[in-house]
């Protein structure tokens, strides 16, 4: 409910940054969220990570796109409508797109990214 009323007050235009992290955190929660139908909240789920996918760029920042992949791969995995097949192919693709990145950082704070680059 607060990231609902925080969407009012922070648009994708003015405070761009924490419009992302509000539709990021929104994603978050209908993902996990089992009142109601819970097939919709998958849906708005995916739909939240769309749009902060929109401000929330691998170029901009890797790490916020990744934890934005990762949600969106969970998503889909667990989406009850559509072909399934196809949703598990997708789930595999956000989640891989992630895994790079977060792979990349561990290696990279491991002091292990001089020996690869």
């Amino acid at each position: 409910m607060c990231c609902q009323v925080g969407q009012t007050v922070f648009t994708s235009t003015t405070y761009s940054k924490i419009w992302g992290l509000a539709q990021t955190i929104l994603a978050f929660v209908y993902w996990k969220r089992i009142e109601e139908d819970r097939a919709q909240n998958i849906e708005t789920s995916i739909n939240l990570c769309q749009k902060a996918l929109k401000i929330r760029s691998y170029e901009t920042n890797p790490q916020n796109w990744a934890e934005v992949q990762n949600i969106l791969g969970l998503a889909y995995r667990d989406c009850i409508r559509d072909d399934k097949a196809e949703n598990l192919e997708l789930s595999i693709i956000h989640l891989q797109n992630a895994l790079q990145v977060f792979i990349l950082q561990k290696i990279l704070n491991n002091g292990l990214g001089h020996s690869i680059i």
